[in-house]
């Protein structure tokens, strides 16, 4: 397990948003494709976590071959989020058109439903989303 997957606390806990709307600020694309990736770095390290804690499970049970081809769809996933977040710091630093565009964070965030994520496009700090071990929410 990495570092950084050691220093974090695996968490499965959704967050809804809050239901009124928060009004935006512009931000440029650059700096949205900036938190935008941050998010899916961020995803990818709790993917990673995940894999290594079920990785320890299957060690110690036998699975079948459909449960097999659930966690191989466990690594797909993060390898494409990790994928994607590579092309989008590969965009910001390609195009200069980019920094100084401008983008409103309330259109960017419209239909997410998680409220970290919108936090964090509105270039708030994320919530902290930590959890003491053994607490799984799955919704």
């Amino acid at each position: 397990m990495s570092v950084r997957a050691q220093k974090r606390e695996i968490t499965m806990e959704t967050h809804s948003a809050p239901t009124q709307k928060v009004p935006g600020r512009d931000v440029t694309v650059q700096e949205a494709m900036t938190r935008v990736t941050w998010l899916l770095d961020e995803a990818c390290a709790d993917l990673l976590g995940a894999q290594q804690a079920v990785d320890d499970c299957v060690t110690k049970v036998v699975i079948g071959e459909e449960e097999m081809r659930s966690l191989q769809k466990l690594d797909s996933a993060t390898q494409i989020i990790e994928a994607v977040a590579t092309i989008l710091r590969n965009l910001t630093c390609l195009s200069t058109t980019w920094k100084t565009a401008t983008v409103s964070t309330a259109g960017l965030y419209d239909g997410v439903k998680l409220s970290a994520v919108q936090q964090v496009l509105r270039g708030e700090s994320a919530p902290d989303m930590t959890h003491p071990s053994g607490e799984i929410d799955f919704f």
